[in-house]
């Protein structure tokens, strides 16, 4: 399955991929691990078909001890985030929009 959005900034400053459904997080880089860093595709159009779709679970708990991770009494605050994480070498690169001067 290939994701096809606009490479977005929130207004929290994270980048996501949004198209008309809504908006995806993600988190970019290149092939050498470095961060995507280039401001320049911010506005441009990307198809993605390598990507990671990752969900991270974060607990606040009053656990006694790891043990006790399966009891929800002890639980004060579940927060889960789902992203995509790519590469952006391997993103093709749809439409870049006008730059105006």
């Amino acid at each position: 399955m290939a994701l096809l959005g606009v490479l977005r900034v929130s207004k929290s400053g994270f980048l996501q991929l949004q198209d008309k459904s809504g908006s995806l997080p993600c988190v970019t880089s290149c092939r050498d691990g470095r961060p995507f860093a280039d401001t320049a595709l911010i506005g441009s159009l990307l198809q993605v078909e390598t990507y990671q779709l990752v969900a991270e679970r974060f607990l606040q708990s009053d656990f006694p001890s790891w043990q006790q991770l399966a009891t929800s009494q002890h639980i004060r605050e579940k927060k889960t985030r789902i992203y995509v994480q790519f590469c952006l070498e391997e993103a093709q690169i749809l439409h870049t929009p006008e730059i105006r001067v």
